[in-house]
C-alpha cells in the first residue's frame, strides 16, 4: 500500500509513505516509478482537513494520469464520533 499524505503548513507539503516531496511534479515523478512495478498497488490519499479542496483535486489527478486503478481516500474522523 502507498499511502500519499498532504499536510498544510500556509502551502501544502506532500509525503509518500513518509518521505518528503516539495512539489506535485515532484509527486508524479516519484509515482511514475512506483507504477512501471505495480500499478495495481493500492494508493490512499490521505490530506489534512486544512487542504483546500483544489490542492486535493490536483493530487487526486496526479494519481490517477499515472495509471493507479485502487485509490482511496483515508478519513479523520473526530474523537468520540458515533459510527453507525
Amino acid at each position: 500500500e502507498i499511502v500519499v499524505r498532504i499536510k498544510w503548513e500556509q502551502a501544502p507539503l506532500w509525503f509518500i509513505n513518509d518521505a518528503r516531496l516539495d512539489s506535485l511534479a515532484e509527486v508524479k515523478a516519484s509515482l511514475s516509478q512506483i507504477a512501471k512495478v505495480n500499478r495495481d498497488a493500492p494508493i490512499t490519499l490521505h490530506p489534512d482537513p486544512e487542504v483546500p479542496l483544489g490542492d486535493l483535486i490536483d493530487s487526486y489527478d496526479v494519481v490517477r494520469g499515472v495509471g493507479f486503478r485502487k485509490l482511496r481516500f483515508a478519513t479523520n474522523m473526530a474523537l468520540g464520533a458515533s459510527t453507525p
